[in-house]
Formats: C-alpha cells, structure tokens, sequence
C-alpha cells in the first residue's frame, strides 16, 4: 500500500469509491489479490459505504536512469507533479482559490498519522 497514490473518495451510487493508483504493476497485482482482506481497514477508516478501487496508471515512456537512486528520485517527481495537477484540477481546491482570492504556492503530499 506504501507504492499507492491515493486518488480521491468519489461516490458511486450508494457507495463511496477509495480510489488509489499504482504505478508498478507488480504492486498493483499484490494488492488487487488482497483486496478482501483490505477492505475491514477501508470500511473503518471511511466509513462502512466505502470500497476500495485500484487502478493501475497507464504506462507512460519514461527517461532511463541509471540507478536505483535517481529511479526513486525520479518516482518521487513524478509522484509530486500528479499530486500537484489532481490538486489544481480539484473542484474545492479550486472554488477556495476563487473565494479567498489566492494562489497554489506548493502541494505536499499529507503525512499519514498512524
């Protein structure tokens, strides 16, 4: 689950959708086999309407790097630059720009409390 992006809650007839997003299709299949097990954890965390849904995102060509050190750096950015753009393309985010007259200055990804 540490390898998801969480992508939003959206509604779905009756139910919500806990919608995340990997990027490795390995992770991807690890967690679409234990989506059973998983779904306890998602009921008590959002509410007993609430499924979870798992995506795989798209493969998209990618620069080479030359270690496994610039492949997370490299991850992190892109990580970063999708969280920045659900961000900006997100209704409330954007009716709060609007209503206070502000600007995005940064988006950081929350810090999970456990």
């Amino acid at each position: 689950m540490e390898h998801a992006s969480f992508i939003g809650i959206r509604p779905s007839g009756d139910l919500k959708e806990v919608q995340l997003e990997f990027h490795h299709r390995v992770h991807y299949q690890t967690v679409s086999e234990s989506t059973t097990a998983l779904q306890p954890f998602v009921n008590q965390i959002f509410g007993s309407d609430a499924v979870l849904k798992i995506t795989l995102k798209p493969f998209v060509s990618q620069p080479q790097v030359a270690n496994i050190s610039d492949a997370r750096e490299e991850e992190k950015r892109l990580d970063l630059e999708a969280l920045s753009k659900r961000a900006h393309d997100d209704p409330l985010v954007r009716k709060a720009v609007e209503l206070f007259g502000g600007e995005i200055l940064a988006v950081v990804p929350a810090k999970v409390i456990s």
